[in-house]
């Protein structure tokens, strides 16, 4: 390898992260960067010595090569230099060879980024998009370069970039509206702070054609994305002339979050709205770019106190109710549990374990109606879509599993607790398609044995001839005799479900219970 160094010149070995055929690995001379240079003056603030890319064979001798004489800042002169010194190679673009090339140019990247600037481009998979990665690279690299270095990147300067600058003074309107060229984000972010004055300020958001500007993250600053979405919320707190900070405003503009109103909100003096940003950044979903906002900005931090999730907004973004598998998610079952606690008379917060008796006066409370109306934070949130999006709107369901779930119900979970427990109003619950449901059925096998331990503890509802003594007690007035730990009242369901007639009931449990298939040979009537 000592052939291959030129003039004596340091040079570094980057291995390519999987080997490929013919190439062992592949020397680039280092990449030198001029900071003598004052950093105001772009033109020479960055400049690639000359450097050769060495292709080296299993054998350690040379196959190929591919030189690059000095690059200067011009990005397309960059990239005429690029396009011919890669159709150079004469290869087509899946080969190894081209391959290498890639490695390097990513490796170019990383070299130039002395500042943790993150690029996210495709590579490409021609030689003329490799040199256009090349020369996106440098565009990008050299304002990033000067507003980590002076603060600011007024003087920041690419070819596209002038030719905006002198679109706006001809006509500013056509510059923001039907630009002469596409500019990256850190582009129109320099001209936004250009062509912007006491009385008038410009905006990236304000000029069209602008590629990566939901990505854009200067040194210093918010990520890009945060500020539109801080626009869009401060735009509509305008609107309702609150403070969006605050505890009281904010809660008074949430249920204005949508994605209509991200469209048609301007949030700059141009009329713009956040809607690009945000669209490509959180796939127009006001949720998890408010979050992002609150979670990351300084002046949200009261909101941020207080706390907010994806479930205080008026629509919820998707997986909040339920999981991959179609679970409640632990948001959901939080929700519901807080509901509990509210309609029991105790704080949202309050987690301290539950007794017997506090539940059983609680049940009678735990009906749809009431729970979708149960508001469980400052922002008035309810379970009302949680418990319709994940439980099939059936309050049983939605408390059990919650109950289940949370250590607070321990001395609940040991009692033992079903549906049948719960709401007799529940949807579906007792009868489905005019039909008795099992909870149903359930319901009246325990209403019996209720009955019999009444006459006496030793009396078997399941036996022929205990039954014969239990039956002349099945009657209507009994109906509501307190059933199980939690003292179920099941008179509004034999009243619902089998119109109050014993036979009705018994006639259903002799067709489906086969510990009661006895009751086909007694006269039922």
């Amino acid at each position: 390898m000592a052939q291959l160094l030129q003039d004596g010149k340091e040079q570094s070995e980057f291995a390519l992260s999987t080997p490929v055929a013919n190439i062992t690995y592949v020397i680039i001379r280092e990449l030198h960067i001029d900071k003598s240079a004052p950093a105001v003056k772009v033109d020479t603030l960055v400049r690639f010595e000359p450097f050769t890319i060495h292709f080296i064979g299993a054998r350690n001798e040379q196959i190929g090569e591919l030189h690059i004489p000095s690059i200067p800042p011009s990005c397309y002169l960059a990239a005429r230099l690029a396009t011919e010194k890669l159709k150079h190679l004469d290869h087509p673009t899946d080969t190894e060879e081209f391959k290498a090339v890639s490695a390097i140019i990513n490796h170019l990247a990383r070299e130039l980024d002395e500042n943790n600037v993150e690029y996210q481009c495709d590579l490409g998979k021609t030689p003329s998009g490799i040199a256009r990665r090349l020369t996106r690279l440098q565009r990008t690299s050299l304002l990033e370069k000067e507003w980590i270095e002076t603060g600011t990147i007024k003087k920041g300067s690419s070819r596209e970039l002038d030719l905006m600058r002198e679109q706006a003074a001809d006509d500013l309107h056509a510059a923001l509206r039907d630009p002469v060229a596409n500019l990256e984000a850190v582009e129109a972010q320099c001209l936004a702070l250009e062509l912007s004055t006491d009385s008038k300020r410009i905006e990236p958001l304000d000029i069209t054609r602008v590629r990566g500007l939901q990505s854009l993250h200067l040194p210093g600053e918010l990520p890009y994305r945060v500020y539109a979405a801080d626009l869009y919320v401060r735009a509509l707190a305008a609107q309702k002339e609150v403070v969006p900070t605050t505890v009281e405003g904010f809660k008074s503009i949430l249920p204005e979050f949508s994605k209509d109103s991200i469209r048609t909100t301007p949030v700059t003096a141009q009329g713009s709205t956040s809607a690009s940003v945000i669209d490509l950044a959180y796939g127009g979903s006001p949720a998890p770019a408010i979050l992002d906002l609150v979670a990351s900005h300084p002046d949200y931090r009261a909101i941020r106190e207080v706390g907010l999730t994806s479930a205080d907004f008026p629509t919820a973004p998707n997986g909040t109710w339920t999981d991959d598998r179609e679970e409640p998610t632990r948001l959901t079952r939080d929700l519901v549990v807080r509901s509990i606690r509210v309609l029991a008379g105790r704080s949202p917060e309050d987690d301290a374990v539950w007794t017997a008796k506090t539940f059983r006066l609680t049940i009678p409370k735990l009906t749809i109606s009431r729970l979708r109306k149960t508001e469980v934070n400052i922002w008035g949130t309810t379970p009302a879509a949680a418990i319709r999006k994940a439980y099939g709107d059936s309050p049983s369901k939605a408390v059990l599993d919650a109950v289940m779930s949370y250590p607070e119900f321990k001395p609940i979970q040991t009692l033992g607790l079903t549906e049948f427990d719960l709401s007799a109003t529940a949807k579906g619950l007792w009868s489905e398609n005019g039909e008795p449901t099992a909870i149903a059925r359930f319901g009246v096998r325990r209403l019996l044995e209720t009955i019999a331990y009444s006459i006496s503890p030793k009396l078997n509802p399941t036996s022929p001839e205990d039954f014969k003594e239990i039956l002349p007690h099945f009657v209507r007035p009994n109906f509501s005799q307190p059933v199980g730990v939690w003292k179920r009242d099941l008179s509004a369901m034999m009243s619902t479900v089998y119109r109050n007639s014993p036979t009705r009931a018994l006639q259903d449990l002799a067709r489906h219970d086969r510990e009661f298939a006895f009751l086909k040979d007694l006269d039922l009537q």
